[in-house]
């Protein structure tokens, strides 16, 4: 941690201190301070002089590259530096210049290892500055670290002096690169840093069809892992293209998926015997998760793609129609789940069914059958952790659903973005305006759309007693606006019923007489000729 600290005598000293004490892990630390450091700096001297007393010598350019390396290589295979408690956590210290003091703090062992990994990765790109792969590794580790422990649901910091405003200055082409290379060896917090630089200093030459398919960044935006597919997403919308594009498509998509959230924290679970998959609910609902069921594996695969809630799955491996290996290769195969963690069950752990497919999946674990929470976590335990490490939060959820949401009001709102193509996704917009933390945003966004669909989900929403008189004034305010903007889309039926229901509203609160009766107000003043009858598919 002090070895971080701007003062360079204070560093020197340290150096020393440590090396007296035989501390032969600050080594790999030492490297690049006694390379490239000269022989008038402090520091420099300090970690030579260390270096020959901890290893007998000082290594040459070449020899602390290549220990360097090999560091790096052990990292990134996931391993760290510092011994992991029992709880999997590993203290990370470091110098904090503005309190002139050390910070300690606790990480998951994966994060300690990609802050190893741009510890080491950072002394290479010293070592040879010029060298295009360090520089790529700096840069990539860099912004993964800087991600990861900001927190990955909070945007980069592009303030000047941030890791964010530094791997930019190095231009589009290079974060492109970046983007490239994190996709290929999954290192997703680094390709959505990426992405979101790209929004902030990127071209629509980036949204421009590459031999007539969709580029990188619009491709990604159908991407299984959700935050990288919402930056890709806005990394678009802030490109702002105005014409269509291959893939444009792909952007309502993302946009509705979204939308669609349920924004509980779920589970999937499915067995031949509906009774086990019941109980493994009864488990995981102690642990604090709402689950579904399915006792075959079409209607578990067909579950996991309609809802984009699910935090993992818990499959028995005697699951049949199809059968288990079949079920994982379908989940696998769809954008929607191919990132969600899998734990089968297995009467045989070890040399199943279930484990064979663990082997060749990463984020697919082979477990015994829990008959406790307690044996749940204990045979769980790496299954568990990993989707904790993938999780989401619910208010995350609501947090992306609201931002997808804002993102279609100013698509709808404007005819010059038609080509998005959002008025397809209205059934997901309305089924939002049912749930209170993103209603009065969908409220605005419905008010957008020509629809019958919209129109009915606001009078139904406002209508409803039930629901706090804020989010019913919202939506009887967005009713107005539709009816302002396209007429009165409510076929005749749907808007006689409301004057009956205004008629029966007389011994109500008077906050709900006056709502029902601006819904009136609001259908009486634009005279529109209606059909019988009117389509309620919202296309």
């Amino acid at each position: 941690g002090y070895l971080g600290s701007s003062h360079e005598a204070q560093v020197a000293n340290v150096i020393e201190v440590l090396s007296y004490l035989r501390e032969t892990r600050i080594a790999a630390a030492l490297l690049s301070h006694a390379i490239v450091n000269d022989d008038r700096t402090g520091v420099g001297q300090a970690a030579r002089k260390a270096l020959v007393r901890l290893v007998g010598a000082l290594p040459s350019n070449q020899d602390a590259e290549e220990y360097l390396r090999t560091r790096l290589n052990y990292y990134l295979e996931g391993n760290v530096e510092a011994l992991p408690d029992a709880n999997m956590k590993v203290a990370v210290w470091n110098w904090d210049n503005a309190a002139q003091s050390i910070t300690i703090q606790s990480y998951d062992v994966r994060v300690g290892s990609l802050i190893d990994v741009a510890r080491v990765a950072a002394d290479l790109y010293k070592l040879d500055p010029e060298n295009e792969e360090y520089r790529l590794m700096h840069y990539r580790s860099l912004l993964e670290e800087t991600k990861v422990t900001n927190g990955l649901d909070n945007a980069l910091d592009m303030a000047d002096g941030s890791p964010g405003a530094d791997a930019a200055s190095h231009g589009v082409g290079f974060i492109v690169e970046v983007l490239e290379s994190s996709l290929a060896d999954r290192r997703f917090p680094a390709a959505i840093a990426a992405t979101e630089i790209l929004g902030d200093i990127g071209s629509t030459e980036l949204v421009a069809a590459v031999n007539g398919q969709p580029s990188l960044l619009v491709d990604i935006a159908q991407h299984p892992n959700r935050r990288l597919r919402l930056a890709a997403t806005e990394a678009i919308l802030k490109l702002d293209p105005q014409q269509p594009f291959a893939g444009s498509t792909f952007v309502g998509e993302s946009l509705a998926y979204f939308v669609s959230t349920a924004g509980v924290r779920k589970v999937l679970t499915g067995d031949v015997t509906g009774t086990k998959s019941q109980f493994w609910i009864g488990l995981l609902g102690q642990m604090g998760y709402s689950g579904d069921r399915a006792t075959t594996g079409r209607d578990l695969v067909f579950s996991a793609l309609r809802s984009s809630d699910y935090e993992f799955i818990l499959v028995g491996e005697t699951i049949q129609n199809p059968p288990i290996q079949e079920v994982v290769q379908l989940l696998r195969s769809q954008p929607r789940t191919a990132e969600i963690p899998i734990a089968i069950v297995s009467d045989n752990p070890e040399d199943g069914a279930g484990a064979r497919i663990s082997k060749r999946d990463d984020a697919t674990f082979c477990i015994a059958s829990p008959n406790s929470v307690d044996s749940l976590l204990r045979h769980a335990r790496r299954f568990l952790q990993t989707a904790q490490y993938q999780g989401i939060t619910i208010n995350e959820r609501f947090e992306q659903s609201e931002r997808a949401i804002r993102w279609a009001t100013m698509i709808l709102a404007d005819s010059k973005y038609e080509f998005y193509n959002l008025q397809r996704h209205t059934k997901y917009i309305s089924e939002a305006l049912f749930t209170p933390n993103i209603s009065s945003a969908a409220a605005e966004a419905l008010q957008h759309i020509p629809s019958p669909v919209a129109q009915k989900a606001l009078v139904l929403l406002a209508s409803n007693p039930g629901v706090d008189v804020g989010l019913r004034k919202t939506a009887a305010k967005a009713f107005k606006e539709s009816i302002d903007k396209h007429g009165t889309l409510l076929t005749r039926p749907e808007v006689l019923a409301q004057y009956d229901l205004y008629n029966r509203s007389l011994g109500l609160d008077d906050a709900t007489i006056d709502i029902l009766g601006f819904i009136l107000d609001a259908m009486e003043a634009r005279v529109s000729a209606q059909p019988e009858t009117n389509s309620d598919s919202g296309e």
